[in-house]
């Protein structure tokens, strides 16, 4: 049986002194311990459930732990450890965003409110640690051969000790002491009740049959009303486009991920509010239209560093969805856009978003997408979406977006 994931995963708090990563953060040492302890029994939690019902989601995990630089001999610092350029902390933030697609936000204020630690502290840490069971989930991966699904269904329960009561509530519906009872445990709580828990419903079922077959026929109003919305709301709201009735909905499905279903019979599974989910939508939605105003930025690209134009591995599932898509909608063409932040030379930022733009546009022809539908352009500096005054701001600066421009 594998190791426990959650034991492992907190090796590199134990390599470094707690201490030294509270120095680094100014937080106390109790806070930190409790708040990584915390993070990594949530993301363990989180793959359990995912994986159990979205296997779809096992191979994108699986990438992600192999892109994990696993630590070497030497121990590393508080300041190398937090580093955003750290693939540990790149991957682990990708992970969560797959783990918790529409409630990231929310699991950060809770982990401040139960741990004690400042809201700005939490998310380097929880990337931190959810970095930290990617590379424990690649080390069994490679011990075991065993698949990411496997390793984590054999895991012991002990770590839910380690999850708050309010975090099992709020996130996964359940007190962590009672998470995936056993079958006899659901066959005793329904015993332990009356026989009300299916004669009730035998009892409505019948009552509805009754009123359907003696209800009076219903009296047609061909009147339009005056309540009705105008045009453009018709047509957004009640009149799904062909494309649309091919999505395929699934209970299976965790809530934030759809499955859509491409001309030609492709399936794609994607975060509902995925780069790639949106620029579809955007595609077979007949309003709109091609617009240089309307741009989709990319979420999960990730270059080698902040000063290299080298796509990182992570970012090929992003970039094989959208290959897939053109593929299915020939007539669909592209503009690629790079920006940049005011760090430095203008005229060199131009040329370093040019070739960030230039490099996703290569690996989309590289993916069989014709270069004539392709194109790409670097805008330096003059685009920001954020100040160029704070660090955040000129993080939000430097991307790589892209464009309808025909369809």
């Amino acid at each position: 049986m594998p190791k426990g994931i959650f034991r492992a995963a907190l090796a590199p708090l134990q390599a470094l002194d707690a201490s030294n990563i509270a120095e680094q953060l100014g937080e106390k040492t109790e806070s930190i311990n409790k708040g990584f302890s915390q993070a990594t029994a949530s993301v363990v939690k989180a793959l359990s459930s995912r994986l159990k019902h979205s296997p779809d989601l096992e191979d994108n995990i699986t990438d992600l732990a192999a892109n994990v630089k696993q630590l070497g001999a030497a121990t590393p610092s508080a300041q190398e450890l937090l580093d955003p350029k750290n693939s540990r902390v790149l991957e682990g933030k990708n992970l969560l965003s797959l783990l918790f697609p529409e409630s990231l936000e929310k699991l950060y204020t809770t982990l401040a409110q139960t741990t004690g630690l400042k809201i700005a502290n939490v998310a380097p840490l929880m990337n931190l640690a959810a970095g930290s069971v990617l590379e424990t989930l690649e080390v069994q991966r490679r011990e075991t051969n065993s698949s990411l699904a496997s390793i984590v269904a054999q895991q012991d329960n002990g770590y839910l000790s380690n999850l708050p009561d309010r975090i099992a509530k709020n996130f996964f519906s359940g007190n962590p002491a009672s998470v995936d009872p056993p079958l006899s445990q659901y066959s005793e709580q329904k015993r332990s009740g009356s026989i009300w828990w299916w004669l009730l419903p035998l009892c409505i079922l019948a009552a509805a049959i009754y009123w359907y077959s003696t209800r009076p026929a219903p009296v047609l109003d061909h009147s339009v009303s005056s309540a009705l919305p105008d045009d453009e709301e018709i047509h957004k709201i009640a009149t799904p486009t062909k494309h649309e009735s091919q999505s395929t909905p699934d209970p299976s499905l965790s809530k934030g991920v759809i499955r859509q279903m491409l001309p030609g019979g492709r399936v794609l599974t994607l975060p509902e509010n995925s780069t790639e989910a949106r620029l579809l939508n955007f595609i077979k939605d007949p309003a709109e239209q091609p617009d240089k105003e309307v741009w989709f930025d990319f979420d999960n690209l990730v270059f080698s560093n902040s000063t290299d134009t080298a796509l990182k591995a992570q970012g090929q599932t992003q970039l094989d969805n959208i290959s897939a898509i053109l593929v299915a909608y020939p007539n669909v063409k592209l503009k690629i856009g790079g920006d940049a932040d005011n760090t430095g030379d203008a005229e060199k930022n131009r040329e370093f978003s040019q070739a960030q733009a230039q490099e996703v546009m290569n690996a989309l022809i590289a993916k069989g997408v014709s270069a004539e539908r392709l194109s790409a352009e670097g805008y330096g500096e003059n685009h920001p979406v954020a100040s160029h005054d704070t660090a955040e701001g000129r993080n939000q600066n430097r991307r790589v977006s892209v464009r309808i421009t025909a369809k």
